[in-house]
């Protein structure tokens, strides 16, 4: 009759200690992914500022912006204003080139085309299209 309450005494000890070190671990694990998971994009930020541009950055910030906007903004809307402290290059081949876009190019317009410091992510609602320039 002691057998089988050593072993569920034992059972016990075990589930308890078992659940704590899971409880432990995970509130770690909680822990530790705040350092290494980066912090989603806050959704109303608009001014992006970076070391410096390209055109495979701004094609997805063009991306994100048709995404957001097609079919549920109603009005003009700048989605992003890039400043780089480097100059970089708005080119329209190179821009509506980027694979990300393939799906939307026809919705897109480059305004300007040249070396900025700054540039514009718009939407423009009365052509339903995404605006770029300086």
């Amino acid at each position: 009759m002691e057998m089988p309450i050593q072993i569920i005494i034992t059972l016990f000890i075990a589930i308890a200690v078992g659940s704590m070190v899971l409880m432990f671990s995970g509130s770690l694990l909680d822990l530790s992914a705040e350092e290494f998971i980066p912090t989603p994009v806050d959704e109303d930020k608009k001014l992006i500022e970076v070391d410096s541009s390209s055109s495979a950055q701004l094609a997805i910030l063009i991306n994100n912006c048709y995404q957001k906007s097609f079919n549920e903004v109603f009005m003009n809307d700048t989605c992003y204003i890039v400043h780089s402290k480097e100059p970089f290059e708005i080119n329209e081949a190179n821009i509506l080139g980027q694979s990300v876009l393939e799906s939307i190019k026809d919705n897109i317009v480059v305004i300007d085309n040249g070396q900025t410091n700054s540039a514009r992510i718009y939407w423009n609602f009365s052509i339903g299209k995404v605006e770029v320039g300086k």
